[in-house]
């Protein structure tokens, strides 16, 4: 080989190794640049925006995870990892309406993830739509009667609505 040869570039696996390390590591520049360069090679591997994206959003960087997680969901739309993540990045963006769309396809493959019936009922809350909120916490409380976080929700829901029997038996049921 001349000294005027670039030298010879590591293999996809090899980058691939490289860039968990990084990623792992919080050497966040680093990981970005190789997971862009890998994407560029194979972009038809959801898992790589998927994981660009959990960088970016570790970072706080919640516009560009939100591209990545859409840009992956462009490849495999039936993900339910890519279609939570979405649905974060757009609650972490207050985009409620949009939240709440993809925690619905979510659930559609798997409806019995409690955090992501947990997020679809705050995304409602937060969206100013209380009666589905309501109903999103008793169907997750249908699933696991003792979720602590949406027994207080829908005590404080009821309470808001002036039932205040319902919230009293959901107060009562907190503190067993």
């Amino acid at each position: 080989m001349s000294d005027s040869q670039p030298p010879p570039k590591d293999s996809f696996e090899e980058r691939l190794s490289q860039v968990y390390i990084h990623h792992q590591n919080g050497r966040h520049a680093e990981a970005e640049s190789i997971y862009r360069e890998l994407i560029a090679e194979q972009p038809e591997i959801w898992q790589l925006h998927f994981n660009l994206g959990l960088l970016f959003f570790e970072q706080l960087r919640y516009e560009e995870a939100l591209t990545c997680y859409l840009d992956g969901l462009a490849i495999n739309e039936d993900c339910f990892d890519l279609l939570y993540n979405t649905a974060i990045c757009q609650k972490e963006l207050e985009r409620f309406e949009d939240a709440i769309t993809s925690y619905t396809k979510a659930l559609s493959l798997e409806p019995e993830d409690i955090d992501c019936r947990y997020n679809l009922a705050g995304c409602y809350l937060s969206a100013g739509k209380d009666q589905e909120s309501i109903t999103a916490y008793t169907e997750l409380l249908d699933c696991q009667p003792v979720h602590i976080p949406s027994l207080n929700n829908l005590a404080y829901l009821f309470h808001k609505s002036g039932n205040s029997t319902n919230a009293r038996d959901l107060y009562q049921r907190i503190l067993k």
